[in-house]
Order: structure tokens, then C-alpha cells, then sequence
């Protein structure tokens, strides 16, 4: 039985199937090409390649895009995000400050309920202040000259956390 190459209503090939002596609907004998990156069309009387990002994720304009059809891929395509904006780096310096301010702050607590109840503190005066000092830096870091940097990556300068514990 002669094979034949099946396609769906609007041309892209389908499959391959028997044909039975009978040519189905939506199907030729012209054997398609397949080619990686590519999905073969039926114009009718020939196989046309398309390209196919059929599912591809990336960036259109800066925007999250998912490409839903064949064809080439959009104007204005990148495989890659765009840059944050100032305010997304600001948002993540905060955010990374915050978590630092709060993996310390146990440590003041503790000294302030130390003091509260009456017992000797397990930091000494100028470990507290230095732990102070340590906070209140983190807090001020936004407000610094050349912020937001990376947004609390390498190139953000953090302030060096004390010798408390």
C-alpha cells in the first residue's frame, strides 16, 4: 500500500498513514521533508517549511511571551529578561537587607529580656552597640549613595556583621 502524509485543516503536517487505494481527506503522496526547527506546510501542490518556536518562551518588547503558533518568531523577540528597573532593584536590596536584619535581631532580644529579668547579658556593652550599629547601617543602606547597585548582589557594599555571638 502506497503511503501517504496527512495534514490538518490548515496544511501542517499531521502524520503518516496507509492510504489504502483510497487518498484520504487532508492528504497527499508528496513525501515532506522534516527538518529540525521546522514543521512542514501543504500550500496546496508542494511542502513549504515553517519555522517552528511553537511553545517557546522568552521576551517580546521586555514583556514574558509564549509562542502559541508557527512562523518566525515575533519582532521585537529575546531569549532573555530585560534588565530590572530601578524600583525591582531597590525591591531586592530590601528585601535581602530585611533578611539580615532579621537573622540578627534575636540576638537583641535576647540582650533586652536579659536585661528585663535581670540577668548578665550574654553581650557585653560594646558587642550591643556594635550589633546596633549593625542594624541600623542595614536600615540606612537603601538611603546610600549608588543604590540600589545590583540590588543586594556583589557590587552592593553591606555593612560587615559584628564578632557578637
Amino acid at each position: 500500500m502506497p503511503k501517504c502524509y496527512q495534514y490538518t485543516a490548515d496544511g501542517y503536517y499531521a502524520g503518516e498513514t496507509e492510504g489504502y487505494g483510497i487518498l484520504p481527506n487532508n492528504a497527499t503522496h508528496t513525501v515532506p521533508t522534516l527538518k529540525k526547527g521546522f514543521v512542514p506546510r501543504w500550500t496546496g501542490g508542494k511542502w513549504e517549511q515553517v519555522e517552528d518556536h511553537k511553545g517557546k518562551s522568552g521576551y517580546v518588547n521586555g514583556q514574558p511571551h509564549e509562542v502559541k503558533e508557527y512562523g518566525p518568531l515575533p519582532d521585537g523577540w529575546s531569549d532573555t529578561p530585560p534588565p530590572p528597573t530601578t524600583g525591582e532593584l531597590f525591591d531586592r536590596l530590601r528585601s535581602f537587607r530585611d533578611a539580615r536584619i532579621n537573622s540578627v535581631l534575636w540576638m537583641r532580644e535576647r540582650h533586652s529580656d536579659e536585661l528585663e529579668l535581670g540577668t548578665e547579658p550574654t553581650l557585653t556593652p560594646e558587642q550591643y552597640t556594635a550589633l546596633l550599629t549593625y542594624i541600623h547601617a542595614l536600615r540606612d543602606l537603601p538611603a546610600q549613595p549608588g543604590a540600589p547597585w545590583d540590588g543586594g548582589g556583589e557590587l552592593t557594599p553591606w555593612p560587615e556583621l559584628p564578632s557578637v555571638e
